[in-house]
């Protein structure tokens, strides 16, 4: 089927061509462009301005989505390749009509006009990403960006627009396959409030929120990642049982590193806490462990894992009588797998499982077959705000890539939160809820369906550590032998139960 792109010829931006690079790998690789100038103010009054001062400031990447790109560029020089008009065009410029039958078009929190997206962005948030048009029965609800930076506009308009392309480019495959688009943004959750933003408000905030850091730097609160566990010997928190933070104990550190993303596995009779180790000095994660001593705490962490490159989340299990590590490698380009060559303290390279950069990559088996479930990026987007699913007969492979990937693009329950877990006959996974910046919460979602060609999940709560003493999480949450562990993003000076 012959596609076009239709654009306004003074408003091209490097994201345009983002678009064009998706669409060829979707099996578009001649779409046509289509040129139609439009009088409508795309930008709210103020917003250039502010991307101008981030320009001239040097907080903007290389290539943005936001650069503008020439007409004359060779990759808007598409012409029909037929005499047939197009039967789909996804119209970026501005002037579409929504009932045309060929028409697709990217809406924001429901509105087709761009300015809905930037009022959005204005009020440190990210817009709801939809795709309609007369190419569709009604809307469809895409992608819910995470935004890394908020009080940067480039940053977070690159975000979601990486999440607009991506969204078209599925649309455009599905549509011109005949298959039905699958949301890939959960509709039960409840969005932020709709708030407007203006440019002086957002400068305004800026302000205070860079005040706020200097005053926590300066007093000793700027907070960390924590490790937190407690004694659970009747199971895990669990709907409808609310996380209570100071039923935890704090793994305390040196003030020189930072422990996060606690995973836990029993050999024998010792019950080991494997974790993210930050040291400040070198800036780069590092694995190490911890042991349940007997008096019912965990001992200083010590180093047993360290690559040239970052490591975090270190997922420890059994199968095929090995002991094995899925850390998160995703600066290696893979999803990698180490062996226990001396249980626990020594673990070698395995296998490369899967190539990419997929984050928090997370075992699990269900009807009889072994996946991955990973959080994951396209160009330019935030690595915060979607999943992918992987399957497999064997651990070593080879994996597939589920059918539908990404399956979830939605900051509030994407990316993995821990090992998924069954209870009440049911498949759990936990998913971090990075709405309120990274980490900041973590959603419990019961699988309802996944088959290789299928998945749907149902979120039924939410935990959150959030109070007046400053917390943030958790980002991470276990359980395992009667034990519970956590991670929270705390000030230094935080201590359950105080």
């Amino acid at each position: 089927m012959q596609i076009a792109i239709k654009l306004d010829p003074m408003r091209l931006r490097r994201w345009h061509l983002w678009l064009l690079d998706a669409l060829s790998t979707h099996g578009f690789p001649a779409a046509q462009v289509l040129f139609a100038p439009s009088p409508a103010p795309r930008l709210p009054a103020g917003v250039e301005l502010l991307l101008r001062l981030e320009r001239k400031t040097g907080r903007v990447a290389a290539l943005n989505a936001l650069d503008h790109m020439p007409a004359s560029d060779p990759a808007f020089a598409r012409s029909s390749h037929s005499g047939t008009p197009p039967r789909l065009i996804i119209d970026l410029s501005g002037t579409a009509s929504l009932a045309e039958a060929t028409t697709l078009v990217p809406l924001f929190d429901g509105s087709a006009d761009e300015r809905a997206l930037w009022a959005a962005l204005l009020a440190g948030r990210a817009p709801a990403i939809s795709v309609g048009g007369g190419a569709l029965r009604q809307p469809v609800d895409m992608a819910l960006p995470a935004v890394e930076s908020p009080s940067n506009l480039h940053s977070a308009a690159a975000t979601s627009f990486a999440r607009v392309v991506e969204a078209l480019a599925i649309a455009a495959r599905d549509i011109t396959a005949g298959r039905d688009l699958v949301p890939r943004m959960n509709t039960t959750l409840p969005l932020s409030a709709r708030r407007s933003g203006t440019a002086l408000g957002f400068a305004t905030g800026l302000i205070a929120t860079k005040l706020q850091r200097m005053l926590d730097r300066r007093f000793g609160a700027e907070p960390v990642w924590s490790v937190a566990y407690r004694a659970a010997p009747s199971g895990r928190t669990h709907p409808p049982s609310p996380l209570l933070a100071d039923a935890f104990s704090r793994l305390p550190d040196d003030g020189l590193r930072y422990y996060a993303d606690p995973f836990l596995f029993r050999h024998g009779d010792r019950l080991h806490l494997f974790v993210e180790e930050f040291p400040f000095a070198t800036e780069r994660g590092i694995i190490s462990l911890s042991t349940l001593d007997a008096d019912g705490h965990f001992t200083t962490p010590r180093a047993v894992l360290e690559r040239p490159y970052h490591l975090s989340y270190p997922q420890v299990f059994e199968r095929d009588g090995e002991i094995w590590m899925m850390p998160e490698a995703s600066a290696s380009g893979a999803i990698e797998l180490y062996r226990a060559d001396r249980f626990p303290d020594r673990f070698v390279l395995h296998a490369r499982l899967v190539e990419g950069a997929f984050h928090d990559a997370t075992l699990f088996e269900h009807d009889n077959r072994l996946w991955i479930a990973a959080g994951s990026q396209c160009q330019g987007s935030s690595t915060w705000d979607a999943l992918s699913l992987f399957h497999a007969d064997h651990l070593e492979g080879s994996w597939t890539p589920h059918a539908r990937n990404p399956v979830v693009v939605d900051a509030r329950c994407a990316r993995p939160a821990g090992e998924l877990y069954r209870q009440d006959g049911a498949l759990w996974r936990p998913s971090q809820d990075c709405s309120g910046g990274y980490g900041s919460a973590l959603t419990l979602a019961r699988v309802d369906r996944l088959t290789p060609d299928e998945f749907a999940e149902t979120p039924i709560a939410t935990l959150r550590l959030g109070d007046a003493r400053g917390l943030s999480g958790p980002h991470t949450c276990n359980h395992t032998a009667g034990y519970e562990v956590i991670d929270a993003f705390a000030p230094r000076r935080w201590k359950p139960g105080g």
